[in-house]
């Protein structure tokens, strides 16, 4: 018996110096700009497939308020990637939060000025918000832009909100 009970505290202490060690990386993550879910996004593509198919399922069952939180997690890990924007935005808008998804809007916006999913969703929340002065002046300064770039589609797709609106 006195076999067993010296092997069981070498046993007792591996978990003990596991807990020190993730105490350790918490702190560490803490001071870290990166978040455990932009490592664990940008390591592992099945986490994004898995966040992706979680929230499809929080948006079909109605919790948009889940969804919203999740969307806001993943905007925060993953900043450069608008396709969560899109989502928010289009969230926030569906929740009657108008401001709020003209503000992702425009985050897109600030990005790429000439983005036609942003420039056409914030058109429209802009017109139905009774801003049809400000939402044309909007779309006209992205014509600009395109314009003195010489970008054809571009301009093409902006002739073609401001015809809708």
């Amino acid at each position: 018996m006195t076999g067993k009970l010296s092997t069981l505290p070498a046993k007792a202490e591996s978990p003990v110096t596991t807990t020190e060690e993730l105490k350790d990386e918490n702190v560490s993550s803490e001071i870290e700009p990166t978040s455990p879910l932009t490592e664990l996004l940008e390591s592992t593509p099945e986490a994004v497939k898995t966040l992706r198919s979680l929230l499809q399922q929080k948006l079909e069952n109605g919790e948009d308020e889940e969804a919203l939180k999740l969307l806001e997690k993943l905007v925060t890990a993953q900043p450069e990637e608008t396709e969560w924007k899109f989502l928010m935005a289009r969230l926030l808008g569906e929740m009657g939060r108008t401001e709020n998804a003209r503000q992702v809007f425009e985050e897109i916006l600030q990005r790429n000025p000439l983005s036609f999913e942003a420039l056409f969703e914030n058109a429209l929340l802009m017109d139905r918000s009774g801003e049809g002065d400000a939402v044309l002046q909007r779309l006209e300064d992205a014509l600009a832009v395109a314009e003195a770039e010489n970008m054809v589609k571009e301009i093409r797709d902006v002739r073609l909100i401001i015809a809708q609106i």
